[in-house]
Formats: structure tokens, C-alpha cells, sequence
């Protein structure tokens, strides 16, 4: 059951997430410097703000695998 109870805090994780990522106004932002990147064609001041945003990327990954590795600790644990 508790296994079913972290699936499902996992979904609507997920769901949350794409939700408030299709309306959040720096999403579109993100994906023109990326575009603009990849075609080389960002000034200084756009790559230091894509640089940016990747770092928070990466934190934000970071965090995520972390609790994912407690809540799968949480999960496997037994209680007397």
C-alpha cells in the first residue's frame, strides 16, 4: 500500500511539474536561448543568462534524485 501511496505523490509530482513548466513565461524564454545557442548566435549576456538557467537545471535534477533515493529509502523501511 505504501508503495502505491509514493506512485501516485510521484505522478502527480510529474503532473504538477509539465503544468506549471507549459505555463511558466521563462519556459519559452529557456527554449529561445537554447535554440539561439545551438545556432550560436547568443550575445554574452544571453549565454551568461542561459548559463543560468542550466545551473538551476542541474540543482533542481540534483534535488530531485535525492529525494527520489529517500522516498524509495522511506519506502523500503520497516517499522517494528
Amino acid at each position: 500500500m505504501r508503495t502505491r501511496q509514493v506512485q501516485l505523490l510521484r505522478e502527480q509530482d510529474r503532473q504538477v511539474s509539465e503544468s506549471l513548466r507549459k505555463n511558466d513565461p521563462r519556459q519559452a524564454r529557456i527554449e529561445e536561448l537554447a535554440r539561439e545557442s545551438t545556432e550560436g548566435e547568443l550575445t554574452e549576456e544571453e549565454r551568461a543568462e542561459y548559463v543560468g538557467y542550466v545551473r538551476a537545471n542541474r540543482f533542481v535534477a540534483i534535488l530531485k534524485r535525492q529525494a527520489q533515493q529517500l522516498t524509495r529509502g522511506a519506502g523500503t523501511s520497516n517499522s517494528n
